[in-house]
């Protein structure tokens, strides 16, 4: 006969019956461990590869935290392969950051769930990240709206997406950046980025004049970085809140 389990609330009441069967000799047995009503166990398997020759670039740095609050889960190096297992993650969301030195840090989420009334299931995801060479630079140099250079610190967040859009069945949506890094200027506006990959950037400039976490001056720019080279922008700044109409 299959072995079945026998739910713990019965195995009270069938313990001397049990008893019998074992000295008998009859009865069924496992080896496996009772891992409770539900549950999961998350695993990882995730290649690293150098995105301008597609080859498995190994002895990257990754590092585990969780997703909600930071907290670090583990960290270590790839193989020499650039392929690297996680076991034994608990339930709940998970980010995962790769680091390698002239390459752009590249992060990937992944989400493990219990279902309720489920018996213990084994998730497994497996997941390629694709490292950008860093070869580009910017000089950015931000103006007043009065056209006069800054004379101020200001926050600056840039974004770089692999591929800005996918489709889903008829509609494009916004894909996640691959990257995202803030960055402050100095107190002239000014501000020296290095180690960026040769692509499209999207950048977020705030500009707290008074302080108090409000943005009073704003802009959000597009620029293509090129390979081997310092790209020297300018950037005018709007007054935020924008004029009504």
């Amino acid at each position: 006969m299959p072995c079945s389990r026998i739910p713990r609330a019965s195995m009270l009441l069938l313990a001397p019956l049990l008893m019998a069967m074992s000295v008998d000799g009859g009865g069924c047995s496992t080896n496996e461990p009772y891992k409770g009503p539900e549950g999961v166990e998350g695993r990882i398997f995730f290649e690293v590869l150098d995105d301008a020759t597609g080859q498995l670039a190994g002895d990257a740095e990754y590092v585990l935290t969780r997703s909600n609050s930071g907290e670090l889960i583990t960290e270590g190096t790839t193989s020499a392969t650039g392929q690297t297992r996680i076991r034994g993650l608990e339930a709940g969301g998970y980010t995962l950051v790769v680091t390698k030195p002239g390459y752009v840090s590249v992060q990937d989420g992944y989400t493990f769930s219990a279902r309720t009334g489920q018996p213990f299931v084994t998730q497994t995801v497996e997941s390629r990240l694709d490292l950008l060479p860093a070869s580009a630079s910017l000089e950015l140099q931000l103006l007043h709206p009065s056209g006069e250079p800054l004379q101020h610190e200001a926050t600056v967040v840039v974004f770089q997406w692999g591929e800005p859009y996918a489709t889903e069945g008829s509609h494009r949506v916004i894909q996640e950046p691959l990257v995202a890094d803030e960055f402050a200027t100095d107190e002239n506006g000014h501000l020296d980025i290095n180690g960026w990959p040769a692509t499209r950037v999207v950048l977020t400039i705030r500009v707290d004049l008074h302080g108090d976490g409000a943005a009073e001056l704003y802009a959000q720019p597009a620029i293509q970085l090129i390979a081997d080279s310092v790209l020297h922008h300018t950037v005018q700044l709007k007054t935020w809140p924008p004029p009504s109409f």
